[in-house]
């Protein structure tokens, strides 16, 4: 014998997927909510302890990377290797025509399902092949479906070569071995063994294979499980019988579903079950066969085989019995077990009703019943024409057993088909009659009398008004006729009702009638007004109908109303009109209101049915936050009382039901939200306490954090923040208005503060007045937000902590506002700062501006680079010349070279003592980083220059123009500091050449550099804007002015280094007011603005300044602050 070839394709399931161009079959990112209904839907082999790890493994957070594509559970998909219906499994070359497609769907068996193997894995497996041709077929294996495509092992065994479909590199092999290597990676011994034996050693397909669907069952919860424990032993044990087996194959190819017990008597050829499928014989009615076997098993089931044939010989009650319900089973066996039985079975058969007979009948147990329908039995009936008093008969013995025999004929003559005078049979249905009747079992005949001469008057008047509207009595009409004259028989109202001609114009009569209206087709003949009665009666609103028809505007308003076609539109509309609540406009608001929230309108009739009051279903309607509120609720499928949308908890409402149309996992959150919203309303609703509510969302949380930690976490703390909010606002008394935000981002916001708040008041001993007075402010402040108000996010825990902190020093009268801390973190962290040292805020927030501004980024430096520093803040905190000027040197310390707090330490004291000489030698021992090194010569230099201005008389205002970063500050500060130069040079040369003329200098050279100063700081910040020209020469009359402190005292001429000097500082002034296009040229080269050279002589440096002069004529003269 030729050995078979098999193909075996191996790989992990992003390989193989994308070998055979399936890539879009690969599992991908999936919901939850996905994944668990699929879990629940899938089909499992396995034991009831197998299943339950089958469900925990897919539900649980280890397969929270949801890697999932449909058919993943059960290697359902894997078929798909070979195109969306397998191409080898078309017959010849055509595979793109319908009928060569239905051919492969109708002749193709599909069978998957998962399983757990010996090893606790989770598998899938798939049985795919032609029921025609058992040649074709494919056998597919997943091995942990739940694990990303790049671990899960995937295995396909074929019987056809898979290469031509196979599209890039992936393992493939054949031979007779490859069938061992798919049942080996099984892992199971019992679809192992199942799997050996069906596949013939012809290498097809078993004709049974399918047989595998009888043990199976939905992977469903433990208390849907079917325990299954006997009959997979059986099916281990007896596999090669199973399969064998004529009977098992015969109600498998008939789809039946044997119980264990007749799948066993199915193997045993002694059993009366065995014989009985042996024996039978198919027709070519498929329908007839499944009716035939389905009746075949029912009464092997109830022990009734004896009455197979004279039961089965009858195909007419066969079909009747396949076409019952199956809820009808065990009311049908006791008709079964007696052939006079049966013939009552047959008898109630006769009938469209038999369902409903059967299982009325089944419910009773006077014997005497039986005897009665033996009776009936013997009567004459023509069907189809005595189908009417035949369910008319039926249902009275049934409904009153002890009815004689002789009122049952009675009724059974007067129904007769061919008493013409009997009128009821065309108005009431068979039941309704028969119940009316049977109220009165031995006056039966007289009730149907009674009811037929009364219908036999006014039956007529009805037929005419349809004639009349060109039509014929509806059903509804003839049932609410039939149900008026049943609830009160001598009624004299239906007869006047003639014109009528639907069922509302009945029902909205007999009200109009109740309430004392005359004149009734007035009325009845306005569909407006029929619309309206009978739609106020459904709602209870009975006691409005007076008022609607009497008022005229009312009437034009339900008018207006019937032309609504929305049904729902229609009642809401007529809810609030008929209980006066709308004006003209109101109504008119109202329906367009509908019209933009559809859900409005019902949500307003829940309300109503809810008992609200016309006045809160208005508030309702014309309250958005409200109805969308109660519109999650409803979405959610979430109970509750329209007395529970209060302000807050509609804010509430909006802000987490928006989470659900925006999250990935929104079917997850969904379900979150509604396990805790019943109890978060009743908290809100000061019904049960904070700790009851907190309980509940943790425990929930918990249960469903699982499944999607990040989102469930995130919809926790917000629901969390939010009631803690809410409790803080009850418990500190914070008006409602107060706790109302205009935008969901505030409303988050809020919550995120207040719990910060919380948090910080715990770390603190706080009097509750305070409390109060601080959540108050933060409440007010986000109820004032406009709603396009955006918050940085970063200043917020800052802020909350500089307004605690505030308020602990400032009880009674609140120091600064949340909104100015949020706007000015500065002010926060300068708070904070003076906190820590326990410097009281109020001595900074009393500054006006732009002083605090100064101070509180002074104090903020501070903390970065020196936070333990006392007499550091107290000086920068001082309003004089000494806190001024440590804060401008405070400004150009930067913080990110982490300078030590001796640099602030140098800074003060050379404030404290204005020194106006350097200390390098100090910098160099104290400061060893180069960087920190740099900045302490250049805050040292600073120091000085700002030390020598103030010296020299200056007040704060020059000395701050001179240390701002601009370019005629810089300009000016490094005039002044060559200018110091210069003026050392005149100094030290006349200290050692002239003394007697140096002690004469001494006391006016500071008024010449004072005037000096003076005069280019007024240069570069004029009163008023100058011509250029008149602004240069001025600067140059106040230098000549300034210089006769000198010259008047020290004779030029006779020291020249003096003279020079001077010239210089002539020169250097001018040029550094003028900024020509020349000093821009060499500051770009060489890097120094201030290029001056000490010419060789007097004459010299007067042609160089007499050149400078000339290069300003268009020097650029801008006001001061330009």
């Amino acid at each position: 014998m030729a050995e078979n070839t098999f193909f075996l394709i191996e790989g992990d399931a992003k390989t193989v997927y994308t070998a055979f161009g399936r890539s879009d079959l690969v599992a991908s990112e999936a919901k939850r909510s996905l994944i668990r209904i699929d879990v629940d839907r899938t089909r499992f082999f396995g034991t009831l302890v197998e299943c339950l790890h089958h469900r925990r493994v897919w539900l649980s957070r280890q397969s929270s990377n949801r890697n999932y594509a449909q058919g993943n559970m059960s290697a359902g998909n894997l078929f798909s290797l070979f195109g969306a219906l397998p191409l080898p499994f078309f017959k010849g070359r055509d595979t793109s025509s319908e009928e060569a497609k239905v051919d492969v769907v109708s002749n193709t068996e599909s069978i998957c399902f998962a399983y757990v193997d010996e090893n606790q894995d989770l598998h899938g497996l798939l049985l795919h092949y032609r029921k025609d041709d058992p040649t074709k077929w494919i056998l597919g294996l997943s091995k942990n479906p739940h694990l990303e495509p790049g671990k899960v092992d995937i295995k396909v065994l074929t019987s056809f070569d898979p290469r031509p479909f196979c599209q890039s590199s992936c393992r493939i092999a054949s031979g007779e071995a490859t069938k061992g290597q798919f049942i080996n990676a099984m892992a199971s011994p019992r679809l192992a063994k199942f799997i050996q034996h069906i596949i013939t050693p012809a290498g097809q397909i078993h004709p049974s294979a399918k047989i595998i669907k009888w043990f199976l069952q939905n992977a469903v919860s433990e208390s849907n499980f079917v325990v299954n424990d006997e009959l997979l032993a059986f099916f281990d044990e007896h596999m090669p019988e199973i399969l064998a087996s004529h009977g098992l194959r015969l109600l498998l190819d008939h789809e039946m579903q044997p119980s264990l017990a007749q799948m066993q008597r199915c193997l045993d050829p002694e059993s009366e079950l065995y014989g009985l499928l042996s024996a039978f014989t198919p027709t070519d009615n498929v329908r007839t066969n499944k009716a035939q076997l389905a009746t075949l098993l029912f009464l092997d089931k109830h022990g009734l085989n004896e009455r197979q044939e004279a039961i089965r010989g009858d195909n007419v009650l066969v079909e009747k019995l396949h076409d019952l319900p199956s809820e009808c089973g065990e009311s049908v066996a006791p008709f079964l077990r007696e052939p006079s039985k049966t013939k009552v079975l047959r008898f109630l058969m006769a009938n469209d009703h038999c369902s409903d007979l059967v299982l009325q009948f089944g419910q009773i147990n006077d014997p005497q019943i039986w005897q009665k329908f033996a009776v009936l039995t013997q009567w004459s009936w023509q069907f189809p024409a005595d189908a009417y008093r035949h369910a008319v008969l039926c249902k009275l013995l049934l409904n009153a057993p002890s009815i004689s025999e002789q009122m049952l004929h009675s009724v059974y003559n007067y129904l007769d088909p061919n008493n013409l005078s009997a009128v009821v049979a065309s108005v009431f249905e068979p039941f309704p009659l028969a119940n009316y009747i049977s109220t009165k079992p031995e006056e039966c005949l007289e009730l149907l009398t009674q009811a037929n001469e009364f219908f036999l008057e006014i039956l007529p008047k009805y037929q005419q008004t349809a004639r009349l509207m060109d039509q014929s009595l509806s059903p509804q009409l003839k049932s609410a006729l039939t149900d008026c004259y049943v609830k009160n028989p001598s009624d004299v109202l239906l007869p006047s009702l003639h014109y009528c001609h639907n069922a509302d114009q009945i029902k909205a009569g007999y009200i109009l009638h109740e309430l004392g209206f005359v004149n009734l087709p007035v009325y009845l003949l306005n569909p407006a007004v029929v619309s309206a009665v009978n739609l106020l009666k459904s709602f209870n609103l009975t006691h409005c109908i007076k008022n609607v028809l009497e008022e005229e505007l009312l009437l034009v308003g339900i008018g207006e109303i019937h032309k609504i076609e929305n049904e729902t539109f229609k009642k809401a509309s007529l809810i609030l009109l008929s209980q006066q609540a709308l004006n003209a406009e109101e109504f008119r608001q109202l329906l367009a209101a509908f019209r933009a929230y559809p859900q409005l309108a019902y949500l307003t009739t829940l309300a109503h049915e809810k008992n609200c009051s016309a006045q809160q279903i208005k508030e309702l309607v014309f309250s958005p936050n409200r109805h969308h509120a109660a519109r999650a609720l409803v979405a959610l499928n979430v109970k509750f009382e329209f007395n529970q949308l209060k302000p807050f908890t509609c804010q509430f409402l909006l802000m987490i039901a928006d989470l659900v149309t925006t999250e990935q996992s929104k079917d997850l959150l969904a379900d979150y939200l509604k396990s805790v919203l019943p109890e978060i309303l009743r908290f809100l609703n000061d019904e049960i306490s904070w700790e009851a509510v907190e309980k509940v969302v943790l425990e929930q949380h918990a249960l469903f954090v699982e499944e999607d930690e990040a989102t469930v976490q995130q919809a926790t703390r917000l629901i969390l923040q939010q009631l803690n909010a809410y409790r803080i606002a009850q418990r500190h008394q914070i008006p409602v208005e107060k706790q109302m935000t205009k935008s969901k981002q505030h409303t988050r916001e809020l919550g995120l503060v207040i719990e910060l708040v919380s948090a910080k008041l715990k770390e603190k001993t706080v009097p509750e007045a305070q409390k109060q007075s601080l959540y108050d402010q933060v409440f007010s402040f986000f109820s004032s937000l406009d709603a396009d108000k955006e918050l940085a996010s970063s200043p917020i825990p800052q802020a909350i902590e500089a307004l605690i902190s505030c308020h602990l020093q400032s009880p009674e009268t609140p120091l600064v506002s949340f909104d100015a801390l949020l706007h000015d973190s500065t002010l926060a962290n300068a708070i904070l700062a003076l906190e820590k040292q326990e410097l009281p805020a109020q001595s900074l927030l009393t500054l006006e501006e732009p002083l605090r501004n100064a101070v509180s980024a002074a104090l903020v430096k501070l903390s970065q680079v020196s936070p333990n520093d006392r007499q550091a803040f107290n000086l920068a905190m001082q309003n004089d010349s000494d806190g001024h000027d440590f804060r401008f040197l405070l400004t150009r310390m930067n913080a990110a070279h982490q300078p030590p707090p001796q640099l602030v330490t140098f800074l003060y004291q050379g404030i404290w003592s204005r020194r106006i000489r350097p200390e390098d030698e100090v910098i160099e021992k104290d400061f060893s980083k180069q960087r920190v090194k740099m900045q302490a010569f250049d805050l040292d230099e600073r120091l000085i220059m700002i030390n020598r201005l103030r010296a020299l008389g200056f007040d704060n205002q020059v000395v701050a123009f001179m240390m701002k970063n601009d370019e005629k500050s810089r300009q000016f500060y490094k005039a002044v500091l060559r200018v110091e130069a210069e003026c050392q040079t005149i100094r030290s040369r006349l200290s050692v050449e002239a003394s007697e003329k140096y002690e004469q200098l001494k006391p006016c050279e500071p008024r010449y550099r004072r005037d000096l100063y003076t005069a280019l700081y007024e240069a570069f910040n004029p009163g008023e804007p100058m011509e250029p020209e008149k602004a240069l020469n001025e600067l140059t009359r106040k230098i000549h002015q300034a210089a006769k402190h000198i010259t008047d005292i020290v004779e030029i001429d006779r020291h020249p280094e003096v003279r020079i000097a001077m010239m210089v500082i002539v020169n250097l002034l001018t040029l550094v007011f003028t900024v020509t296009i020349a000093n821009w040229v060499h500051q770009k080269n060489t890097g120094d603005f201030l290029f001056f050279y000490r010419p060789a002589s007097s004459e010299a440096l007067n042609g160089l300044n007499k050149q400078v002069l000339e290069e300003t004529a268009t020097a650029i003269m801008t006001p001061a602050g330009g």
